[in-house]
């Protein structure tokens, strides 16, 4: 893994840590302002919807097992994709699963790598 590779997948642990921890501040710093992330349910998010999801508990991570990690350079930018055994809570209610996520990073204008697009999907066990 290369120098760049190294620093993007660093902030691939550090997204991973704010979402079990709804920590807003980190997750400001990690989203890029023009995010699309589309989540299991098919829904696409915002930024300021994916905080506010957090903000509110709509989601809450219990417990999350990532396995199966892979990192590709794609022109300028990075994108990482990861299966995940979940366990936690959506809209209040109860869930556990295995799903598969795949993050495009790209640099901000400040330099910093943030996540600009995305998505979860369910895996059938």
């Amino acid at each position: 893994m290369n120098a760049t590779e190294h620093e993007v997948w660093q902030r691939e642990l550090q997204i991973r840590a704010a979402i079990a921890q709804s920590s807003i501040p980190d997750l400001e710093d990690l989203i890029h302002q023009d995010l699309v992330f589309v989540i299991p349910s098919g829904a696409v998010l915002t930024k300021q919807a994916d905080l506010e999801s957090h903000r509110t508990g709509t989601i809450s991570i219990a417990a999350a097992d990532y396995s199966e990690d892979h990192i590709a350079r794609v022109g300028s930018n990075f994108v990482t994709t990861t299966r995940v055994h979940l366990t936690g809570t959506w809209q209040r209610n109860p869930f556990k699963g295995d799903f598969r996520y795949i993050r495009v990073w790209a640099r901000s204008k400040g330099g910093e790598w943030q996540v600009i697009a995305g998505s979860g999907t369910a895996i059938a066990t």
